[in-house]
């Protein structure tokens, strides 16, 4: 099956007759035309994002995602366990759109709605055959951008390239950004702003540079978060506009992990910033609160959960912890070849084992994202090897 790689916002040769049509809209008053663009619904934006680059250029100037009016919330969350229901379609959809295989190991990063892959076995038209690509998909307005990497960048199997991440907060901006990290001295970024990638270099403490970094990052208040095996949770800013000294700073975690069989992880919910710790009978949940004063960040971790049961001991000897997620307040173990849950933030019977199903245990394993549903549609920049919206 194969699907026509196109551009998202659509480029093409216009009659005078068009381009005459097309231009009335810039003889609106100003209040009026952003009194109107910000009286349509979601689906009718998205629809006059793809009319052209000038109606494009007006609705991104004039409106902001968070302003229309059928919206509450743009993301989406279902409560546990139904929050896992049909995601193998997702993946099934992803599969059609990128024409390639998609299993949840090649998910790198899931933010906000918007979902990141990584392949060079796309068969689609247009797409590098061969090269690697980044595709950012948004599964509910059915968006698929295809980015190829910049030349001279290993596969993803080389250990300074393996890792990516996802920028984007639909209340903020309709555009994202893709962070490549390039080993502990450099990262790329690619805005959906420009349509470019740009390379950033950072400065962090001897320590935090020999540490293994954990492949998986949050995003919250302009900033990605990653966990250093250092004691520190690193905050990069990735703007450009930063010098070099503030693009990336430490935190120390708050606890000591010179201790025995322990497992970690992060989280993010409604932008707090989560960091857990699970060793012998418990599980502790802190929160970082960070203050700035007189343009000086300082960060403290406040507990805010901490759950003790005898059967966790078990699954933090001889298991390991997958994930956390935020949303549902859900620890998720492997022990063997059986996935557990816990309740990390009510009192409960402990952990229990979850029902099999295939997709969701490969699914918990090999990835363990919380995945979101968002609404509104991003808009990109990038003019060549972007996927249609497809139905």
């Amino acid at each position: 099956m194969s699907f026509s790689m196109k551009t998202w916002l659509t480029k093409k040769k216009r009659s005078k007759r068009e381009v005459r049509n097309n231009s009335l809209i810039n003889k609106l008053p100003e209040d009026l035309l952003t009194n109107i663009l910000n009286r349509l619904s979601v689906r009718d934006i998205s629809r006059a994002m793809c009319v052209s680059n000038p109606w494009r250029d007006q609705i991104l100037q004039r409106c902001s995602p968070i302003t229309m009016r059928d919206m509450n919330s743009p993301l989406t969350i279902y409560e546990f366990p139904q929050c896992f229901h049909g995601w193998d379609q997702i993946f099934t959809w992803c599969y059609k759109v990128m024409c390639c295989r998609v299993t949840p190991q090649k998910l790198f990063d899931s933010c906000n709605g918007l979902l990141l892959f990584c392949h060079k076995d796309g068969e689609a038209e247009n797409l590098t055959v061969g090269a690697y690509h980044y595709y950012v998909i948004n599964h509910v307005t059915k968006q698929c951008v295809a980015v190829v990497k910049p030349t001279g960048v290993a596969g993803p199997s080389a250990p300074m390239y393996s890792y990516a991440a996802l920028a984007y907060d639909p209340e903020e901006s309709w555009f994202f950004k893709i962070i490549r990290f390039q080993g502990c001295r450099h990262i790329n970024v690619f805005s959906s702003e420009t349509g470019c990638w740009t390379t950033l270099t950072l400065q962090l403490p001897q320590e935090v540079n020999k540490a293994v970094w954990v492949k998986k990052s949050i995003y919250a208040h302009s900033a990605v978060y990653r966990l250093s095996t250092s004691g520190h949770l690193i905050k990069f800013l990735v703007d450009p506009q930063e010098n070099v000294e503030k693009q990336a700073e430490v935190i120390k975690l708050p606890c000591t992990l010179e201790l025995e069989n322990y497992h970690w992880d992060i989280g993010e919910r409604n932008l707090e910033i989560m960091f857990v710790l699970a060793t012998g009978e418990s599980v502790t949940i802190w929160q970082l609160v960070e203050c700035i004063k007189q343009g000086v960040y300082s960060y403290q971790w406040t507990e805010i959960h901490k759950t003790i049961h005898v059967d966790l001991l078990v699954l933090n000897s001889s298991g390991k912890l997958l994930s956390y997620h935020p949303y549902y307040g859900i620890a998720f173990f492997q022990r063997k070849s059986t996935i557990y849950f816990h309740n990390c933030v009510e009192i409960t019977d402990g952990p229990r084992e979850l029902r099999y199903q295939h997709f969701v245990y490969s699914y918990l394993k090999e990835c363990g994202l919380p995945i979101l549903q968002c609404a509104i549609p991003f808009a990109c920049s990038l003019v060549k090897e972007v996927c249609n919206s497809l139905s």
